[in-house]
């Protein structure tokens, strides 16, 4: 068994996405609609990605940019794909550490 990471798929991983963040307690009827998942994959493309293992999706994270801040949202591992690592491992193929004083993460950036 191994996790790929992907991006989101619009409307097709629509359904799988709201089960998995009914089971982790993170879904809002408000702000988590067709709609508005589509909405942030125009405004945001390629920052929408998913966790897949066995075909299914298993984790997910959202990203936005408001054109000078970057935010994160709606990290998710479905609980019964817990404590494999997977939150952690997808960070870090990202380029982050993990700060062992406290559980936040950074990245720094090439000077450009």
């Amino acid at each position: 068994m191994s996790m790929q990471i992907r991006e989101f798929l619009w409307p097709d991983d629509f359904e799988a996405v709201t089960n998995l963040w009914h089971a982790s307690g993170l879904y809002n009827p408000t702000i988590d609609g067709l709609d508005n998942l589509r909405e942030v994959c125009e405004r945001n493309p390629g920052l929408f990605l998913l966790a897949i293992e066995d075909e299914k999706v298993v984790g997910s994270v959202i990203g936005t940019f408001d054109g000078r801040r970057g935010y994160i949202y709606h990290v998710a591992v479905h609980p019964d794909s817990r404590r494999k690592g997977y939150a952690i491992a997808f960070y870090r193929t990202l380029g982050f550490e993990v700060d062992e004083h406290a559980y936040s993460m950074g990245k720094v950036r090439p000077n450009e």
